[in-house]
């Protein structure tokens, strides 16, 4: 049983060598799918939030002779 834990042991001890250059890190590898989604996400803020400048919103509230309110409507325009 000792003579197969030591070879055991030779074995796992194999030198491995790694070429970093071909490994790379994330940002090295993938860094024009990371430009291109911060690009597309920008895009979708910019058109999503432009839509709203030219917009009017208008409420209305009619009360009777107490002060009491009997009706609310709200208009809202895009010009």
């Amino acid at each position: 049983m000792a003579l197969f834990a030591f070879n055991l042991t030779l074995r796992a001890q194999e030198k491995v060598e790694i070429d970093s250059q071909e490994v790379g890190n994330f940002f090295q590898r993938n860094w024009m799918w990371i430009t291109g989604g911060v690009v597309l996400l920008v895009l979708i803020l910019l058109f999503s939030r432009g839509g709203g400048k030219n917009r009017r919103v208008t409420t209305t509230v009619v009360k009777d002779d107490l002060g009491n309110v009997k009706t609310v409507k709200t208009t809202d325009i895009r010009e």
